[in-house]
């Protein structure tokens, strides 16, 4: 039998120690202490003023195109929507700030107790992996997504 050990695994394919749901974090957003079961719609409110051209002064860092919907980081957690073979949906993280307590099923409608609905989607566009695993992105990201990472020139445009 052969083994192999790859060395220098880049930073974002390495799982993070998941926090409990009830953990105080800091916003990598604007700083603010916020625990790990309000983040989800922390960053999601970002997301949409971002969207209305209604962005915040004083962030620490500028809201991207696709950025985690857990953390708010960009280019650094990979998150991954699988569906069950019972036909439920589960969502994967490398994010430490993910909400492992989250139903996925729940968060997709809104309610007075679950403001945010940034929930991962498949692209109907992108390409599966190579183990066939459709490409995640955020709802709320998912406009600029197809605008911006899947336009190809001379494209309509959005």
């Amino acid at each position: 039998q052969k083994i192999f050990i790859v060395d220098n695994i880049p930073e974002t394919l390495v799982p993070n120690k998941k926090l409990e749901s009830d953990g105080v974090v800091s916003c990598c957003i604007c700083g603010d202490k916020k625990m790990i079961k309000q983040m989800h719609e922390h960053v999601g409110k970002y997301v949409l003023a971002k969207f209305r051209g209604k962005p915040d002064r004083g962030l620490l860092q500028e809201i991207e195109v696709e950025l985690c919907g857990f953390c708010g980081r960009e280019d650094v957690c990979i998150t991954t929507l699988t569906k069950k073979r019972n036909g439920t949906r589960s969502i994967t993280s490398t994010c430490e700030y993910q909400n492992i307590s989250m139903k996925y099923k729940a968060t997709t409608i809104f309610k007075p107790s679950i403001h945010c609905t940034n929930v991962p989607i498949h692209c109907p566009f992108c390409l599966p992996s190579i183990s066939d695993v459709p490409k995640t992105i955020r709802k709320y990201n998912a406009i600029n997504h197809f605008h911006f990472k899947r336009r190809k020139p001379n494209e309509y445009s959005l």
